[in-house]
């Protein structure tokens, strides 16, 4: 998980605690540490300070649990990398892999400040927009993964009264 209060944020090889990091993007650090600086770093270029400003943005990307064996590193570092490319490019941003769940995912760490300074937020439409680019991508790239598709696209059909109900409010 990553939580970098609690320095969870990798794993523990021959007796060190090293970053199991599947995708850095505008990140050069290769310790928790270094990588908890930048973050640190980036986010004193703020250009408006609130008090409920998000420091980061963390997003899960799962795939399904039927579809286990077929998901691997080489699959979730792909998907982590368009992720990125469609909502955190000019961000910092950083993706940890996790088997240890019925499902294979992905943890995504985005920077709360672009690189500009300017505030990383995106409306819930943006955010609904590039789940769906991010499922078209995986249907075309990878269609034996049949059961990791959610149909963000589709249009919730109303029943008659809910929609009657709808128009009256």
């Amino acid at each position: 998980v990553i939580n970098p209060e609690k320095g969870e944020l990798g794993v523990i090889e021959n007796g060190n605690a090293k970053p199991n990091i599947l995708v850095k993007q505008n990140l050069r650090a290769r310790s928790f540490a270094g990588l908890c600086k930048e973050f640190e770093t980036n986010e004193s270029f703020r250009l408006v300070r609130r008090k409920d400003s998000r420091k980061y943005h963390h997003v899960i990307i799962s795939t399904g649990n039927q579809d286990r064996l077929l998901v691997n590193y080489e699959v979730l570092k792909d998907l982590a990398k368009k992720f990125f490319e469609l909502r955190a490019e000019n961000c910092l941003a950083l993706a940890s892999p996790h088997f240890n769940t019925d499902s294979a995912h992905i943890h995504c760490l985005i920077s709360g400040v672009m690189l500009n300074g300017k505030s990383s937020r995106i409306s819930k439409q943006k955010f609904r927009s590039i789940k769906i680019a991010l499922e078209k991508y995986q249907k075309e790239k990878y269609p034996e993964l049949m059961h990791s598709i959610v149909e963000h696209d589709k249009n919730k059909q109303l029943s008659k009264e809910a929609l009657i109900e709808q128009i009256k409010k």
